[in-house]
């Protein structure tokens, strides 16, 4: 197994279990997260910096979802991870189940994540936080 793959089952194992100690020995400082746009709470854009990362984006999902990538298949290159998978669990308000599908584009350097690429269907997020009428 190449290095890069083994870097990505760390990103993704460290991810799904909060491992915050661990993500920041995996990302870069100058990381740089480009999300889906039109996710709810204004997440869809682009993130500078690690922290910024870990807080504005993975930290106000936390606050909404309880959630978990599941992937499906996870390949890398000498410079690069890519993910492709399911966004499964409920939105807190609401107790729906969310289940969105994602790609994730992760480049690398030196040994450490420099961001991310995200696609993902919005509308299913959108989705769980409505509420029954």
């Amino acid at each position: 197994m190449s290095e890069i793959l083994k870097l990505g089952e760390r990103l993704y194992a460290a991810l799904g279990s909060s491992d915050g100690e661990t993500l920041m020995e995996l990302l870069h400082p100058d990381f740089r997260g480009d999300t889906t746009p039109g996710l709810p709470f204004d997440l869809g854009g682009v993130y500078e910096g690690r922290d910024a990362m870990m807080h504005d984006c993975w930290g106000v999902i936390g606050q909404h979802f309880d959630m978990h990538s599941e992937v499906e298949h996870l390949a890398a290159t000498d410079d690069a991870i890519m993910a492709y998978g399911t966004y499964r669990g409920t939105a807190k308000s609401t107790g729906k189940p969310i289940a969105a599908r994602f790609a994730h584009f992760w480049p690398v350097y030196g040994g450490r994540i420099t961001g991310v690429h995200q696609t993902t269907d919005s509308a299913a997020w959108y989705t769980a936080l409505e509420k029954d009428s």
